[in-house]
């Protein structure tokens, strides 16, 4: 989740806290009410990388394993990117499917970032690429 910060002061406590679609995009939102402040903080849901922080090992001039770096959360078209992939593999923008034949193993493990646009904001996660 995102939003601002909430504390409340040593012996009060919330007023009303709130689960529901606050801003109107199906996902579970938090807004939380104060008492003595007439304050409400809204936490919105935030997408996330559902993945571990390891890709599958590949062999060199063999055909990769395939894999998607999954993402919970997150609803409509999503945009993928990748740096730090040897060379002979790519991600597909449309999908996040890493796939291709690895043409070398110079330079392992490798750190790939990916990156997420999820409506218009990046989404960045590092991913360890084992040794070949």
């Amino acid at each position: 989740m995102s939003g601002s910060p909430f504390s409340v002061g040593a012996g009060s406590s919330p007023a009303v806290i709130v689960v529901g679609d606050v801003n109107g995009d199906g996902r579970a939102d938090l807004a939380v009410a104060g008492s003595a402040a007439n304050n409400i903080t809204q936490l919105l849901a935030t997408p996330f990388f559902s993945s571990g922080s390891t890709l599958p090992t590949g062999a060199v001039n063999q055909a990769y394993p395939a894999t998607t770096v999954g993402v919970t959360g997150a609803q409509g078209a999503l945009i993928w990117s990748a740096t730090g992939l040897p060379a002979g593999l790519s991600i597909d923008s449309s999908t996040g499917a890493i796939t291709g034949t690895p043409l070398t193993a110079k330079g392992s493990p490798f750190l790939v970032q990916v990156t997420v646009i999820v409506d218009g904001l990046p989404l960045k996660g590092v991913y360890s690429l084992r040794r070949f």
